[in-house]
């Protein structure tokens, strides 16, 4: 299945956003190039103040270190370290400086470690903020196409195949869900008599040599002596307790073995992966951006997203999962496979099936079972774009 994301034009929607968060969204955070900055001091000022962090900066070449480069901008603090990644700090004053590396920290101590995690969280917090403004105006439209998901015809296509394998099948339904839930592997085994192993013991016995001995010796003796002596060692070794060896069959590997152990009705999980999408666009797009705190971070409501987008995949996975088994060459082995079951002592299933193109059909009663001829997995286009937002 082929699909293109096609970037929409959409009216984006600010009036969510509460005061600070509108303060945030237009606060610049980073900076390309410190030194284009007026003012910036090559000492720190005469001050006990502990200055807030303005801009982040990181100018590492391409390469950096590997490809041979040095870094080269120096810290206010005039150390010989030099440094590519650092912080512009501001004082009340409006003086700025270059602050590379740890220097913060080392000379302004903890004070600086929760400055320059308010800056840290406030940067992330722009982040979210921006992917939520994108978020609102797309979710409205994820679920309107998630909503004509569980009457999509390949939908109600996969779970009518899905019964009716389980009704007109159900001991080949049986057998593959078992085999699906253990290594996909069509193999069957049987009991068989060890002739070979027989032959050898007989050789191997006192009585049984004896007897061999008489057969070759026969032909000289006549006829009749010959028969009687093949006679009494067929005998002979029908009254041996027999040698059964243990024969492996492999048709191959089980495809689309999903469809077998998962017993959930793909439109219930249509359903339900509908419902829980619309709740949440309930939720993000009912509510203004300070619902979203540290009590209640964005985090939790981007991975609540992810997981519905994950539950609206299992649907197309579980599509996907039904042409793979319906594929010719997996009803080709499972056919093979059911030849080799029924000539076993306790086979589990009652009949062989026959294979022809994506067609199954029970060899004694003629019963057949086949996807529709225009199945098709629906794209979800909508959803293909929200998960690349995510």
């Amino acid at each position: 299945m082929l699909l293109m994301i096609i970037s929409v034009k959409r009216k984006l929607n600010f009036a969510f956003l509460a005061p600070d968060d509108r303060d945030l969204l237009s606060r610049k955070f980073d900076i390309d190039d410190p030194s284009t900055l007026a003012g910036l001091l090559d000492h720190p000022p005469d001050t006990n103040e502990v200055p807030e962090i303005e801009f982040t900066y990181d100018v590492t070449p391409p390469g950096g270190r590997k490809a041979g480069h040095a870094p080269h901008l120096e810290c206010v603090f005039r150390h010989s370290a030099r440094h590519w990644k650092g912080y512009i700090v501001r004082w009340k004053s409006g003086a700025r400086a270059r602050l590379g590396g740890t220097c913060g920290a080392e000379h302004f101590g903890f004070v600086f470690d929760d400055i320059e995690q308010r800056f840290k969280s406030a940067r992330s917090r722009k982040g979210d903020l921006k992917k939520f403004i994108t978020l609102r105006a797309l979710l409205p439209e994820v679920v309107s196409e998630l909503r004509a998901l569980p009457q999509h015809q390949s939908i109600i296509a996969y779970d009518a195949y899905r019964q009716d394998l389980r009704t007109d099948f159900p001991e080949l339904h049986h057998a593959l869900g078992v085999i699906a839930r253990l290594d996909d592997q069509l193999i069957t085994t049987r009991q068989e008599r060890d002739h070979n192993a027989e032959h050898d013991r007989a050789h191997r016995s006192e009585e049984g040599r004896k007897l061999f001995q008489d057969l070759e010796e026969a032909p000289r003796k006549g006829p009749g002596i010959v028969k009687a002596c093949n006679h009494r060692l067929k005998q002979w070794l029908s009254s041996q307790p027999p040698i059964m060896k243990t024969v492996t069959q492999e048709a191959g590997p089980l495809a689309g073995g999903a469809i077998l152990t998962d017993p959930r009705p793909l439109a219930h999980i249509a359903s339900t992966a509908t419902i829980n999408m619309a709740r949440l666009a309930d939720e993000i797009t009912g509510n203004r951006s300070d619902h979203w705190n540290s009590a209640h971070p964005f985090s939790t409501t981007f991975k609540a997203i992810r997981d519905a987008i994950d539950a609206a995949d299992q649907t197309v996975r579980l599509l996907k999962e039904l042409t793979r088994f319906t594929a010719n060459a997996n009803l080709a082995r499972i056919a093979v496979w059911t030849a080799y079951e029924i000539e076993t002592m306790r086979p589990r299933v009652p009949h062989a099936v026959t294979a022809r193109g994506r067609q199954l059909t029970c060899e004694k009663d003629g019963v057949s079972l086949a996807l529709p001829a225009d199945f098709v997995i629906p794209t979800l286009a909508k959803l293909q774009e929200l998960r690349a937002l995510m």
